[in-house]
């Protein structure tokens, strides 16, 4: 009995380890290390790069978190004063691309900005890029850090709004506790614990969750619900709820969401014109920098795993949001030419270097930091040679 037990387990270590290896093999992005979890309120880890926070208290509710200046554990301090005192201070609120993730902090396009800008300083002034990002979908929350923090700005101080086109969904336009939030279960909770802590450390598992998900998205398409209920199902655009747009349905306004779409926008286009005419009493400058999305690069479809397209769009998001800034006298900063003119180049030279984590239509990875970042600097250093 024994050595039943001693058999099976060298057994399955030889043949975890072998699918370890041809994983390993035919999905080398997968290879990369892709643990995402949060350590703890000062510390997020994203794709096994080290996000680290300062903790800004503005009021007794309300606080926000600073991208720490430095890859240590060290936390810089940070406090009213400092912020009063020092000239061109620039705030970037935005979601996990401002957030950093999946890239370490030289690699981050504010970073790149600033380190640009300190090359080159106005009036010996040090310039330093506040980066304020909460994950996810955070258009509300944005507004509201930006009216607390205005409390403290001068005037000619900089805000910047990065602009991700998983903005545009409905709940950051719902009433407030509208919807109640749903905790998970203790059970998923854990199981994602599990996954995120351990599992995603191997290729093998990597590689399972990831087919598991493709597996799942697909069969959104075919419930029984919608087989029994859905006529126009296997039609070109049907009733396949997020399957054609996935987090871009509504800045994109998928066909079956085309009205909802249009009201999501409307009201997106009222709270931006009252934040900018908030900003302007408070004679803060204000841009919206873009944040690209892979499905408006050329070749990039190996990363859209869930092929998602714009076959069944009724908006132009890239269009809509020009047009909303431009009604509004609001600067952009939109780096999506970039993109599509790096990847035309290497493409051209047999030398595809994508601008996304792999699998990811939505966070860039350090080429695509880079890109953002060479765009802000050239913005940021013209509003600053024309303050001075």
């Amino acid at each position: 009995m024994k050595k039943n037990i001693i058999y099976f387990i060298l057994s399955f270590i030889l043949i975890i380890s072998f699918l370890e290896i041809l994983s390993t093999a035919f999905y080398p992005e997968l290879s990369k290390n892709q643990i995402h979890k949060y350590v703890d309120e000062y510390r997020t880890i994203s794709k096994s790069k080290n996000t680290w926070y300062k903790k800004f208290e503005l009021s007794d509710d309300f606080h926000i978190k600073f991208r720490h200046h430095k890859n240590t554990s060290e936390f810089y301090s940070e406090n009213k004063l400092n912020l009063i005192d020092r000239k061109n201070n620039i705030f970037l609120f935005g979601d996990s691309v401002t957030g950093g993730f999946g890239v370490n902090l030289q690699d981050t396009f504010f970073h790149h900005a600033e380190t640009l800008l300190n090359k080159n300083i106005i009036n010996n002034n040090p310039i330093k890029i506040y980066s304020i990002a909460r994950f996810g979908n955070n258009f509300r929350d944005m507004q509201k850090g930006i009216k607390y923090l205005s409390e403290i700005t001068k005037k000619n101080d900089i805000v910047l709004y990065q602009f991700n086109f998983n903005d545009i969904v409905e709940v950051n336009y719902a009433p407030p506790d509208s919807t109640p939030h749903v905790q998970p279960s203790r059970i998923k909770i854990y199981f994602n614990d599990l996954r995120k802590s351990f599992l995603n450390h191997s290729t093998f598992f990597r590689l399972l969750q990831h087919k598991a998900g493709i597996l799942k998205w697909k069969l959104q398409k075919i419930s029984l619900k919608n087989l029994l209920t859905n006529q126009e199902l296997f039609k070109k655009c049907g009733n396949l709820g997020f399957s054609t747009l996935g987090q871009y349905t509504y800045s994109y306004g998928a066909k079956q969401f085309k009205d909802k779409s249009n009201k999501i926008w409307d009201q997106f286009e009222k709270e931006l014109i009252s934040l900018n005419n908030f900003l302007k009493s408070k004679e803060l400058k204000f841009a919206i920098i873009i944040s690209p999305i892979s499905l408006q690069i050329p070749y990039h479809e190996k990363i859209n795993h869930r092929a998602l397209n714009f076959n069944c769009s009724t908006i132009d998001a890239r269009k809509k949001i020009t047009e909303i800034v431009s009604k509004q006298s609001i600067d952009l900063i939109d780096p999506t030419e970039d993109f599509i003119r790096y990847a035309e180049i290497t493409n051209q030279n047999d030398n595809v270097n994508l601008l996304f984590h792999p699998y990811d239509t939505n966070h860039p990875n350090e080429f695509g930091h880079l890109l953002i970042g060479n765009k802000l600097y050239l913005y940021l250093n013209n509003v600053l040679k024309s303050q001075k």
